[in-house]
C-alpha cells in the first residue's frame, strides 16, 4: 500500500489558512511524522540564525534546505525513494513560511530556552521510568531577554492544557520562566515555549497552527520532545 501524503497534499495548506485538520491527521503514522519532519525543519533554521536581523543569503538558505539533495534523516530518506522524488520542485506551504519567519526574526545573543521535565506524582508506586497520570509537568525556560514569554502545552497537539505566562500555574522572575501541569490523562503532552519582542498572538487553533502563526510575528518557538503519558 502506498504511504499516505494527505498532511502534504491537504494538511499544509489547512495550516496555513487557519483551518483545523481532522481526525486523520492524528491517526495516521505517515501523517503525523511528517508534521513532527516539517516542525523540526522550523526549528533547526532557527538555532543556525542566530545573528541579529536576517542574514544576506537568508533567501539562498531558505530554498537550499528546502531543496536538500540528501534527506536530513532517515525519516526523509524513506520517502525520497517514492512519492517524494518530486518535493523539490513544488511548493512547501507551512515550512517555507515557517523557514523565512524565523530567518528574517531577529534573535537575542542569548537565545531562548526551554528544559521539560515529568516529577512523579503523589499516586501508588511508579510502573517504571513512564510518564503516567498523576504525575507532573515541570517548564522551566529562559526568555533570553524578551520581554514577552509564553508556556504552553498542547494535549494530542489539539487541546491547549496549559497556557500561561505571568499568572499562576506560571511564575516569571527576570529571565527565568517556570509552569507546572498535573498530567491527567493517557496521551501526549507537547511542551512548547514562545518568546517575542512584541505581543504574542492568541491560540486556540491547535499546536501547528498556532505555532506558526507565533513564529511569522516575530516570536522564537522552542518544542521539546513530547510526553507520552501511558
Amino acid at each position: 500500500m502506498s504511504d499516505c501524503v494527505r498532511f502534504e497534499e491537504e494538511g499544509l495548506l489547512a495550516l496555513e489558512a487557519g483551518g483545523e485538520l481532522d481526525r486523520h491527521f492524528d491517526e495516521c503514522p505517515d501523517c503525523r511524522a511528517a508534521r513532527a519532519e516539517y516542525r523540526r525543519l522550523g526549528k533547526a533554521i532557527a538555532v543556525a540564525s542566530a545573528d541579529e536581523g536576517p542574514a544576506k543569503d537568508w533567501r539562498e538558505r531558505v530554498w537550499s534546505e528546502i531543496r536538500r539533495p540528501e534527506p536530513p534523516s532517515a525519516w526523509w530518506r524513506g520517502w525520497w525513494s517514492g512519492r517524494w522524488r518530486g518535493w523539490a520542485l513544488v511548493p512547501v506551504g507551512l515550512a517555507a513560511v515557517v523557514a523565512a519567519a524565523v530567518l528574517l526574526t531577529p534573535h537575542p545573543a542569548s537565545a531562548p530556552e526551554l528544559v521539560a521535565r515529568v516529577e512523579p506524582g503523589d499516586g501508588p508506586v511508579r510502573r517504571g521510568t513512564e510518564a503516567q497520570p498523576g504525575d507532573r509537568l515541570v517548564l522551566e525556560a529562559v526568555t533570553g531577554g524578551l520581554a514577552n514569554a509564553e508556556l504552553r502545552v498542547y494535549f494530542n497537539e489539539r487541546e491547549l492544557v496549559l497556557h500561561c505566562s505571568t499568572e499562576a500555574p506560571c511564575e516569571r522572575r527576570g529571565e527565568k520562566l517556570r509552569g507546572e501541569l498535573a498530567l491527567a490523562a493517557i496521551g501526549t503532552y507537547q511542551p512548547v515555549f514562545l518568546a517575542a519582542k512584541d505581543p504574542l498572538p492568541e491560540p486556540g487553533r491547535g499546536l501547528d497552527a498556532d505555532t506558526a502563526a507565533a513564529m511569522r510575528s516575530g516570536a522564537v518557538a522552542e518544542l521539546p520532545k513530547a510526553i507520552e503519558v501511558r
